[in-house]
């Protein structure tokens, strides 16, 4: 099946997400490259790539990082206080060193919900995100991101799209149907942005890279994440 294929029934508006089963995980990324998440160049990495969806966020908000890694959201953004679930271990060992709190339904009430890189790892968002979106006040503040499976690099380069090859991304969104799934889940949206566009991967090379279109992956480019900002109904 084509990726275009795949992505029909999401674009027709039938579904919120194309699905697909969880696969062994790689010891590379899409590109081949061994990278150590736990790393000093990978926190900053992280922190310039994301820039816009953490500047959404409020100075001294109480947030709810879920997936939140080895804590990278509160290693950015020192002045937050930051609650966490991680299923990894040794990321939440990592990130419990690094400040975050482990999350009690009940115990604490953030103001801010942040689901970076999360969903598309989710094998039924559409609960899970809901299920994460009652444990925030009302009014909260909703910041959701993930790869846009029909941006234009996955267009262009079809099963070559570079999103398509991490082995744990099995819930596929479109930036419409992910806008589309939070309205029905309660959001009140209030931006939409594509926020590599001005980051790190925005370089002439890359540009040059999309007009030869090399064989292989796609390269990492500026629109294949779409990030969304919006409150709690």
């Amino acid at each position: 099946m084509t990726l275009r294929d795949l992505m029909a029934p999401v674009i027709r508006g039938d579904l919120y997400y194309a699905t697909r089963p969880r696969r062994p995980k790689a010891a590379t990324d899409p590109s081949g490259v061994v990278r150590d998440m736990r790393s000093d160049a990978e926190f900053a990495a992280w922190a310039m790539a994301r820039a816009v969806p953490v500047s959404w966020i409020p100075e001294g908000a109480t947030v709810l990082d879920v997936g939140c890694g080895p804590g990278k959201l509160k290693v950015a953004r020192p002045d937050l206080t930051v609650y966490g679930y991680e299923p990894d271990a040794e990321d939440w060992t990592e990130a419990v060193r690094r400040g975050v709190r482990a999350f009690d339904v009940g115990a604490a009430e953030p103001d801010t919900l942040f689901l970076m890189d999360v969903v598309e790892h989710m094998e039924d968002p559409r609960h899970d995100v809901g299920r994460w979106l009652a444990a925030v006040r009302k009014g909260g503040l909703v910041i959701v991101e993930c790869p846009d499976f029909w941006c234009p690099m996955a267009q262009l380069y079809g099963d070559r799209f570079r999103l398509l090859h991490d082995p744990d991304h099995v819930s596929l969104f479109t930036a419409e149907s992910l806008v589309r799934m939070l309205r029905d889940l309660g959001v009140m949206i209030e931006d939409v942005a594509f926020p590599f566009y001005g980051g790190p991967f925005d370089t002439a090379e890359t540009w040059e890279r999309h007009e030869h279109r090399p064989e292989g992956m796609s390269p990492p480019s500026p629109g294949n994440m779409v990030a969304v900002r919006g409150r709690k109904r």
